[in-house]
C-alpha cells in the first residue's frame, strides 16, 4: 500500500492548509507522507518553503527539512 506520486502533487488538509511539491512518497506501515523535493506549505496565514517534507497523519505533526524560507501574511 505504499506509493510514490509523481508531477503537480497538490495535497489540501481539512484546516486548509496546501502542500505542493513535484514527487511525494507515502508510507502506510508509517502512515507518513514524504518528499526530498522542494516544498511549499501554504495556508491564509503564511506561507513556508523548504526542500524535504515528512508529514506524520496520526499525529499530524509536519517537518519540514531544509532551506525554510517564511512568509506571514
Amino acid at each position: 500500500k505504499d506509493a510514490e506520486i509523481e508531477g503537480n502533487v497538490v495535497i489540501l488538509s481539512n484546516r486548509g492548509d496546501r502542500f505542493t511539491t513535484d514527487r511525494l512518497n507515502y508510507s502506510d506501515a508509517e502512515k507518513k507522507i514524504h518528499t526530498e523535493d522542494p516544498v511549499t506549505l501554504s495556508n491564509p496565514r503564511f506561507e513556508v518553503k523548504g526542500k524535504g517534507m515528512i508529514l506524520l497523519l496520526k499525529s499530524e505533526h509536519v517537518t519540514m527539512t531544509g532551506g525554510i524560507r517564511a512568509q506571514i501574511h
